[in-house]
């Protein structure tokens, strides 16, 4: 084994792996469960208790809600109240990058080779990167991590330090204290054995107190089951999939080191069997992988001088890594959904409370938790993603509602609906098709519909949007109102209605211009088009229908560009029928041009990532 590196190096290499990890966090992906945290935060800094009942939502019919993660939600809450969203972010940045930064002494004597391994496994661990009560397992599995590797010995001192993490980490996110128990019943076995009594019982004791933390949270029951899901946008076939290299590199350290540290070992091949049955836990897999990786390198590769030429190569080399997961990872993913995101339904809380729209809310499980954050309990919400809260078949309903919308709206009776305006498949086809019902607002996050004849139909009096569909993303305008001249004056009107709704939205003008190019006017549909670069394309349904204006304003070469940046960027953030769609948009375009062996082949691509795409099975029996 190497000779220990000096303590102010290892202190040093601390201090560049934090800072890297930080700017990891802060352009880390986010996620729309964050809302449903602060709601309850909030809850209980105004009520002072822990809640009985939910109070959100008229479908759960005040089930008994269990805020199992209460003391994180309330630390989250406190963040947001002392300082938005970005302390928020800030402070979960701060304490992921503590975590990995605390693993660096772990390897005493390649302190170097650890950061980098530490360092590339903070990014595959991305996706774990989010504002939810999970992001403290991060920190308490390093400190447990460094409590319990090497060769400790039981100690009073050992006793009450374990006793403490457990507990606050039972009252953080008990889902999560599992690993508490496991991580000290593997020290306990390797401790205990052919130890005297007194050892064997001290750590027998140390298990025990983990085990016992979970009674100190009054909610704990069931927090396992209704544990926060991995986000939606997990590490695909890219550069950042590093799930499954740490996989293979871990299993083979583990035999390589099992007699040098038991503990770490053992540990960190029990969260790599957690992370292959419960994705959620990859990222606290890569953490806990770093040292072990680097201790099995450790075997193979010689020993790294430390000097100030390594330690800035080792800085460059973070920036570049750095510098990749921005391009790669943060910019296509990070802003697209979820907290800090401009994909909230603040735009259609504004429209509803200026209108003073009420009734009975439907909403989509895409709406949910924001709704919950700034509507409820004033408006009561139909489902939101809080686990164990609602009945299976209500979450049933509420995912398939676009093909069980007509059942759903005559047996609930609902007055108005706030949906997610998503290009990804066109879901709101259901309702468009629905007599009964119009859609009154939209902007880039949001649709919000009315039932006619219902409470709010004086709202609809006074305009509705008849012509436009602007879910139906690359063609947001129904055919008739463009062919017939008689209607012209109406969806020009529509989408002049649409730009005062939404003054911040890239969607109007892009409709708009989609409109106005339709109708042969080419300078006022690239004026519309610049006023909605202006605002910001920030969805890849933005690129997708500029793309759209320009082919129909005859521009190909910037039209395929826009096509395909838009592909990119759907691609990046996991939309896999976006990507469809758009393939199948370029498929028809390549096809009209002559080129039939690159259409073929965009048209298999679309039909591959989406079944149901009609235009690409259309493409494929023509072609």
């Amino acid at each position: 084994m190497s000779a220990p590196a000096p303590k102010h190096l290892i202190g040093r290499l601390q201090t560049l792996l934090f800072f890297f990890v930080l700017a990891l966090g802060l352009a880390s992906v986010h996620a729309d469960g964050t809302w449903l945290h602060l709601r309850t935060g909030a809850w209980l800094s105004e009520m002072g208790r822990l809640p009985a009942t939910d109070p959100f939502s008229y479908m759960a019919g005040a089930a008994p809600w269990r805020a199992h993660d209460w003391l994180a939600d309330w630390v989250l809450y406190r963040l947001w109240t002392a300082g938005g969203a970005w302390l928020v972010v800030l402070a979960k940045a701060a304490l992921i990058a503590a975590a990995f930064a605390a693993l660096v002494p772990l390897s005493p004597g390649r302190p170097m080779l650890a950061a980098g391994t530490i360092a590339l496994a903070a990014c595959g661990a991305w996706p774990g990167f989010i504002e939810t009560p999970a992001c403290f397992d991060f920190l308490l599995v390093a400190l447990l991590l460094r409590l319990l590797s090497g060769r400790t010995e039981y100690s009073v001192g050992l006793l009450w330090r374990t006793a403490g993490l457990s507990i606050l980490w039972a009252n953080l996110h008990p889902a999560g204290e599992w690993l508490a128990v496991a991580l000290t019943a593997v020290a306990g076995f390797r401790r205990g054995m052919n130890a005297p009594r007194t050892q064997k019982v001290g750590w027998a004791a140390v298990v025990g107190v983990a085990v016992l933390a979970q009674c100190t949270n009054p909610h704990a029951g069931g927090a396992w089951a209704a544990a926060d899901a991995a986000p939606e946008w997990t590490a695909g076939a890219d550069l950042f999939n590093l799930h499954g290299l740490f996989l293979a590199a871990g299993v083979a350290a583990a035999w390589v080191c099992l007699q040098e540290d038991f503990v770490l070992v053992v540990s960190t091949m029990l969260l790599a069997a957690l992370s292959v049955v419960r994705p959620a836990a990859a990222p606290l897999y890569l953490l806990a992988a770093g040292p072990l990786v680097t201790a099995g390198l450790g075997h193979f590769l010689e020993p790294v001088e430390p000097g100030r030429r390594r330690f800035a190569a080792l800085g460059a080399l973070l920036g570049l890594m750095l510098l990749s997961y921005v391009v790669h990872v943060s910019l296509p993913r990070g802003r697209v959904k979820g907290f800090t995101s401009r994909q909230t339904a603040e735009g259609a809380l504004e429209f509803l409370e200026a209108n003073r729209i009420g009734g009975r809310m439907f909403n989509d499980l895409a709406s949910g938790a924001y709704l919950v954050w700034r509507a409820a309990p004033e408006r009561p919400v139909f489902v939101d993603p809080r686990p164990g809260l609602y009945d299976a078949g209500v979450l049933e309903d509420a995912r398939a509602w676009p093909s069980l919308w007509p059942t759903l709206a005559s047996t609930y009776r609902f007055d108005y609906a706030v949906i997610e305006n998503a290009g990804a498949g066109y879901p709101a086809r259901a309702i468009d098709a629905d007599r009964g019902w119009a859609l009154a607002y939209f902007d880039d996050a949001s649709l919000v519909y009315l039932r006619k004849a219902g409470p709010n139909d004086r709202v609809l009096k006074h305009g509705s949007f008849r012509c436009l569909r602007p879910n139906r993303w690359l063609d947001p305008v129904e055919e008739w109102a463009i062919s017939e001249p008689a209607h012209h004056a109406d969806v020009l009107e529509e989408t002049l209605r649409a730009l005062t709704y939404a003054p911040v939205s890239s969607t109007p003008p892009l409709v708009r211009a989609y409109v106005l190019q339709r109708l042969g006017d080419r300078r006022g549909a690239e004026t519309m088009r610049r006023l909605a670069r202006l605002r910001g394309f920030w969805k890849p349904e933005h690129r997708g229908l500029e793309g759209r204006i320009l082919e129909l304003g005859g521009n190909w070469e910037a039209a395929e560009k826009a096509y395909l940046a838009a592909r990119t960027a759907a691609a990046r953030a996991g939309s896999p029928l976006v990507a469809s769609a758009l393939d199948a948009r370029l498929a028809t375009a390549y096809a009209e041009r002559g080129n039939l062996r690159k259409a073929r082949s965009l048209a298999r691509r679309a039909a591959r990532l989406d079944p149901g795409n009609e235009k690409a099975a259309e493409l494929l029996r023509k072609l």
